[in-house]
């Protein structure tokens, strides 16, 4: 072999070399720009969404209940415990429910009880609720007195009677809270 001919070979293998050189490259360039997908363990879990529709009601009463005057007179003839029907007056509850087809309503004290009945704090005057022909027996002492009921509206008797003091010209009231749960 002569020296052009290794030149020439040297120059073909350089070429050839060169070749697979740029061709690796390009295929390594071009492996390295792919989306790689990585590999790794994971993990699931599965958590449950969970909550509670409940039946609930509201309740509308009067913010006063106005009972007619009574005459010292009247109130003074009364022995203690007596009451005056003929001074009553009524008043309605009215409830609002859904998802309950009857309601209770509570009824809670707001000072002073005698004989089932509110006391004033002067103990001069009592006032009695009734429901229908029955009393409703509120006492401090005991579980709060409830009735329970289908309709919407429910009307109440208030009856004024007298209490344990002697009575004066004055203005009486008690207060009473009534609450209302579905059944």
């Amino acid at each position: 072999m002569n020296e052009t001919t290794l030149i020439k070979g040297e120059q073909i293998m350089k070429k050839n070399i060169l070749h697979y050189a740029i061709t690796s490259f390009f295929i390594l360039s071009g492996l390295l720009l792919m989306p790689i997908k990585a590999q790794a363990i994971g993990d699931t879990s599965t958590l449950e969404l969970k909550t509670t529709i409940y039946a609930s009601c509201t309740i509308s009463v009067p913010p006063v209940v106005e009972l007619p005057p009574i005459p010292l007179g009247t109130l003074q003839a009364l022995q203690r415990g007596e009451q005056l029907p003929e001074y009553g007056t009524t008043f309605q509850l009215e409830a609002n429910c859904a998802g309950a087809t009857s309601h209770r309503y509570t009824f809670i004290p707001g000072g002073r009880t005698i004989d089932g009945c509110l006391g004033t704090v002067d103990s001069m005057l009592k006032f009695c609720l009734y429901h229908g022909d029955q009393m409703i027996s509120i006492a401090t002492t005991s579980a709060n007195p409830s009735i329970v009921q289908s309709e919407n509206t429910t009307t109440l008797r208030v009856v004024p009677g007298r209490d344990t003091r002697e009575p004066v010209p004055s203005e009486q009231s008690v207060s009473l809270t009534i609450s209302i749960s579905p059944e």
